[in-house]
Order: structure tokens, then C-alpha cells, then sequence
């Protein structure tokens, strides 16, 4: 027994001794002119969660922050003096964030980003490359929306979408359209989002950890139109593959780019 009450005191003593070396060390440093400095451009440069919302209709998500880690940066710079370069950041993780929210729609994008996306509804795809010049010509990255037939009939022209920067999402009906349609994004091995096109698709897609969106800004024409008078931040629009989204595409951009809205990629707008 007395062995026993030995062995505890001494425990005891160690971990005290880790906690009072720790509490010791953190003081000096604290002292220390580069461990200010840090702190100074800590306070200057961390940026906290902004965080979402939750709906009737699905989510918005919250936009993560990065904190700086004065302790490990400290580290990385001692000996070598103040350098932005070797700071490191921690990311402040909203509480309304993706993983967390797997199995609900997401609606829109967090307006703090003052972005919107544009994702084509793939038809047959005889207009793919038309659409992706308008984009291209614009500097601007769009996401297409396939199922999973589309897909593997037009694997070569969606493989160099992606290399432009472009997302492929899923918008198909069915658990063997999707197992097709996930094989092959899997072996291309890029993120991917399922698009509700009037299929539930949040039930098979949430399985393989992806998220759903939804959205009612879906157009086939009229589209200029259509975006003047619902344009606001975080919107993700669903314009179909034809003649009208050609034709109307590139004045479609000028009016949002006119508005002081960045378009982005759908991956983008919800990171």
C-alpha cells in the first residue's frame, strides 16, 4: 500500500512538473519581442467563423476562419527572427459547415462572399464547348450538371472541363445512375456536390459524404432577365443547355460582373 501511495505522490509530481515547465515556458515567451510581434500581427490578421444559418427550405453555410497559432509559429521562428512566411494558421470551423450538415440541402451560398455561382443543366451536351468558350472568354469557372450516362458518354470533354476549373455535379434520378456517375468523378478524383433536379437526391448522395443543393433560380430562357431581378449574393443559378443560355450567357456575366458580384465555381462559393 505504501508503494502504491508512492507511486501516485510521484505521478503527481510529474505531471505538476509538466504543467509548471509549460505555464514557465509560456511566460517567457510571452516576453520575448518576436512572440509580440506575432501577437500584434495575430490581432491584426485572425479572422473568426462567419457564421450560417438554417432554414424551412435547407442551410446556408457559415464561412470558416483562420486563427494564428502564436505558439507554433513562435516555434518555427525562433532562431531565425519574424517571418510572415513561416506563421502557422489554425482554420475557425463554423458550426454550420458541411460536414456537419450532410443530410440537408444547401440553398445558396454565404452572402459575406458578395459571389454567386452558375451551373448549366446539362441536355445532350452538343453545346458544352460553346458554353465553356463563353466562360472562358470571361474568366470565369461554371459547373456542369450531368447524370451519369452523360457522363461516361462525354468523359474526354468533362475531363477538360475540369482542368479548366470547372465543377461536375450530379443531377441524375437514380442509385444506379449515381454509383456510375460517383465511379468515375472518384476516379478523377475531384470534390463534387448533387444537384436536387426534381429527384431527392440528398438520400443516395449523403451516403458517399457528399452534400446536395438546391435552388429555385432555374432558367431556360429569359435569363438576362431573369438574373436582373433576383441577383443577390450567394445565389446559385441553374441555367439549362440550349440556345437561349447560349445566346444569353456573356451579357448575363457583364450585368452580374457590373453589379460588383464575383462569379464563381459552386466549389468556391460554399468553401
Amino acid at each position: 500500500m505504501k508503494k502504491t501511495f508512492e507511486y501516485i505522490g510521484l505521478f503527481v509530481l510529474v505531471i505538476f512538473s509538466f504543467y509548471y515547465t509549460d505555464k514557465v515556458v509560456k511566460m517567457v515567451n510571452k516576453n520575448d519581442p518576436l512572440m509580440e510581434q506575432i501577437t500584434t500581427y495575430a490581432s491584426a490578421n485572425n479572422t473568426s467563423c462567419i457564421e450560417g444559418y438554417t432554414t424551412d427550405e435547407g442551410i446556408i453555410l457559415g464561412v470558416s476562419g483562420l486563427i494564428v497559432d502564436e505558439n507554433k509559429s513562435y516555434s518555427n521562428m525562433k532562431g531565425f527572427g519574424f517571418n510572415e512566411e513561416l506563421f502557422v494558421f489554425e482554420e475557425d470551423t463554423c458550426s454550420i459547415n458541411k460536414a456537419e450538415y450532410i443530410d440537408q440541402y444547401i440553398i445558396r451560398g454565404n452572402e459575406s462572399k458578395n459571389s454567386v455561382s452558375i451551373l448549366i443543366l446539362v441536355n445532350d451536351g452538343t453545346l458544352l464547348k460553346d458554353l465553356n468558350n463563353i466562360a472562358k472568354t470571361k474568366g470565369i469557372n461554371i459547373g456542369y450538371i450531368v447524370n451519369g450516362e452523360i457522363l461516361e458518354e462525354n468523359k474526354k470533354i468533362f475531363e477538360e472541363l475540369i482542368k479548366d476549373g470547372n465543377d461536375i455535379l450530379y443531377g441524375g434520378n437514380n442509385n444506379k445512375d449515381f454509383n456510375k456517375f460517383y465511379k468515375i468523378i472518384d476516379d478523377l478524383k475531384i470534390n463534387t456536390y448533387c444537384i436536387y433536379n426534381n429527384f431527392d437526391v440528398i438520400n443516395i448522395c449523403k451516403n458517399k459524404s457528399i452534400n446536395s443543393v438546391k435552388t429555385d433560380l432555374i432558367y431556360s430562357k429569359d435569363i438576362l432577365l431573369n438574373i436582373k431581378k433576383t441577383l443577390e449574393k450567394g445565389n446559385i443559378y441553374i441555367l439549362k443547355e440550349n440556345k437561349y443560355t447560349v445566346e444569353e450567357l456573356s451579357s448575363s456575366i457583364n450585368h452580374i460582373n457590373g453589379k460588383g458580384v464575383k462569379i464563381t465555381s459552386l466549389n468556391e462559393l460554399l468553401n
